[in-house]
């Protein structure tokens, strides 16, 4: 990012932006710690909706990008109520992942 910004055609653009920071990749555990705060602070009566086997996989395939994370998870609860379904299970994640057009073929074989 510190790269393009510093391309001469954008110095203006740089010169407009006031804040610029960056967020490190979230672990294994920090990926579940995020989604359990991220349903808390909507409101979630309870923070255990996903099983342990679908964070992994939502960790692993989201390399701890919030943003996917988000993605993922967001539509992993879809899914999963349309389902009618109390928890989102690591099949439901990787139905998920199918529709994404993100494999769970492409995930590291020790998380598979």
């Amino acid at each position: 990012m510190h790269e393009t910004l510093n391309r001469p055609g954008l110095r203006q653009l740089k010169q407009r932006i006031s804040l610029r920071c960056s967020i490190n990749p979230l672990n294994r555990f920090e990926v579940n710690k995020y989604v359990r705060f991220r349903l808390k602070t909507a409101g979630a009566d309870r923070v255990s909706i996903f099983e342990d086997e679908a964070l992994e996989l939502i960790a692993a395939v989201s390399q701890g990008i919030p943003r996917v994370i988000n993605n993922v998870c967001d539509n992993a609860l879809l899914y999963g109520f349309a389902a009618g379904s109390d928890v989102v299970t690591r099949s439901v994640v990787e139905e998920v992942l199918e529709s994404l057009d993100m494999p769970v073929s492409e995930v590291s074989a020790s998380v598979v």
